[in-house]
């Protein structure tokens, strides 16, 4: 083992903790600046709040908690088979305490001092530093909320690892499980190699991986596992050359180790299809590239301009991010008129409706209170759930047979500029059982002809909320309600009545067949016991 490599990792533990000037006297001039940068770049991106996608994902979740939906069943998004908990368990709660820009916005700067205090004793600490810093701000001007919050406490335990600190590795990786599905993930990798080349880290590397893995488990035997995120030849041939770059910076064992651990990982996300997929980009954009510098027997330039054109090409989907951000489907004003359109609508309710749009991803949450919407912005649900209309061969015929699976009754064309994908050229070109009822500057709405509900007659849906929708039955009787079926999901009475109850089982094609006891109200709702019956 190298000497470079043991000063990398670690020192021996602290006896004590540290009393508060020495506190102080960990902070070095270059931690200020970075901190100072992280924090100005943090209010920038406050005052701006941008229309990037993913963070338009993260304050429609906030919305969800914010209308008690929790983490089991939502039926706002993709007809409720989107399960708000294999998204991220904590963020949407704190998002919707402080708002998502604000969680970004606090764990982008967390990030700055953390990687700090993990980079103590390197080569280069600065340098790695402020590369860290950079990262941070590119991903939060994407809007990766869940992925900072949980890379931040994903930081923490390496912290805690250096330092031989088990019980604080462990929970400071629980919560990144709890805050991210993708931040631990890389966590664990890192690890992996840790664990291979460095004997002295064997015992709380093995740990902390473990609960990496038992923690993944549960979260994905609770809320299940997401659909697979594609991951393009295109991006594991540019992760492969990244990864072949870094190995020529002269670095530790334990970096090539996790180097070459990242290649095969690569070429496994393209091979096998995952729900980590695309993600895993930012592993070789961003993560790496922090150790590299961190470690690197090169001087900090030299190591800096290695690293620099991988850093560089991560932020240019950040920069194509904000470009769709300055479209007008990316501002909540250009929603306002179909939002009250929708609200006049008689019957809406027991329809779905379905925004054609692959830019117009605000819609996801500027909508939320005036329909049900047929999808989402979640692109491992959508590819799960919606694989006909997003293929290239889609025509009339199955776009019908999509429209009624999923109870769709109007669909939304935004016409601020046209989009080159099938979906959109389908519905603009026109389509026979698609009748225009409505239109403005911005959109034209359509009528789906002889539509399939969610609940068909003599049943009825009275209401629908983001957390429930109310039911009336006029029969002991068995018949279909056209929302996913979940483990989670409960129907009650709405007024409690004896002998009067719901039975919720899948129908066999992913819906949910419901059988009352007897007329009445019913309510259904996500609940958490329902996991344990």
């Amino acid at each position: 083992m190298t000497a470079v490599a043991e000063r990398s990792l670690g020192q021996a533990p602290e006896p004590h903790l540290p009393r508060l000037p020495r506190i102080f006297a960990l902070v070095s001039g270059s931690t200020i600046v970075a901190t100072l940068f992280a924090a100005a770049n943090a209010t920038a991106f406050l005052l701006v709040r941008p229309g990037v996608n993913d963070l338009w994902a993260a304050r429609a979740r906030a919305s969800a908690v914010s209308h008690g939906v929790g983490l089991t069943y939502w039926f706002a998004w993709f007809g409720g088979g989107s399960t708000p908990g294999n998204y991220s368990v904590l963020t949407p709660y704190l998002s919707a305490l402080l708002s998502a820009e604000l969680v970004g916005a606090l764990s982008a700067v967390a990030i700055t001092v953390v990687t700090a205090l993990a980079v103590r004793g390197t080569a280069h600490p600065a340098a790695a530093t402020g590369v860290a810093t950079l990262a941070a701000g590119i991903n939060l001007w994407s809007g990766r909320v869940p992925f900072l919050l949980g890379a931040a406490f994903a930081i923490g335990a390496v912290i805690a690892i250096r330092h031989q600190r088990t019980v604080i590795a462990v929970a400071t990786t629980v919560v990144s499980i709890l805050a991210s599905p993708v931040s631990p993930a890389f966590l664990a990798l890192g690890l992996v190699a840790v664990f291979i080349t460095m004997p002295k880290y064997r015992v709380i590397t093995a740990t902390t991986v473990a609960t990496v893995v038992v923690g993944f488990g549960l979260v994905a035997l609770t809320f299940g596992a997401p659909g697979p995120q594609p991951f393009s030849l295109w991006l594991c041939v540019e992760s492969l050359g990244a990864l072949a770059l870094f190995l020529l910076a002269r670095t530790p064992h334990f970096v090539r180790s996790l180097i070459w651990l990242s290649m095969l990982t690569a070429v496994l996300l393209f091979l096998v299809p995952n729900g980590m997929g695309s993600n895993f980009g930012r592993m070789v954009w961003f993560c790496i590239p922090v150790l590299i510098v961190a470690t690197s027997r090169w001087n900090a330039w030299v190591a800096s301009v290695m690293i620099a054109p991988v850093l560089l090409s991560g932020a240019n989907l950040t920069i194509s991010d904000l470009r769709q951000a300055g479209d007008p489907t990316s501002d909540t004003a250009y929603y306002e008129p179909l939002a009250a359109e929708l609200d006049r609508i008689s019957g809406l309710n027991n329809f779905r409706v379905e925004v054609v749009s692959q830019k117009a991803q605000a819609a996801y949450d500027a909508l939320l209170d005036h329909g049900m919407l047929a999808r989402g912005w979640e692109t491992q649900e959508d590819t799960a759930l919606n694989r006909t209309v997003l293929s290239p061969t889609l025509d009339s015929t199955a776009y019908k047979i999509w429209l009624d699976n999923n109870a769709v009754g109007y669909v939304a064309l935004p016409r601020a500029q046209a989009e080159d994908f099938p979906e959109y050229k389908l519905v603009a070109g026109g389509i026979s059982y698609l009748h225009e009822m409505w239109r403005s500057d911005g959109w034209t709405l359509y009528r789906v002809a002889n539509p399939t509900p969610i609940i068909a007659a003599p049943q009825s849906v009275l209401s629908y909320s983001q957390s429930k929708l109310v039911i009336r039955s006029s029969c002991s009787c068995t018949f279909t309600v056209r929302i996913r079926f979940s483990k989670y999901l409960r129907g009650d009475p709405v007024v409690r009545t004896p002998g009067l109850t719901a039975t919720l089982v899948s129908d066999g094609s992913g819906y949910t067949s419901m059988t009352t006891t007897g007329p009445g109200d019913y309510t259904l709702h996500g609940s958490v016991a329902r996991l344990f019956h």
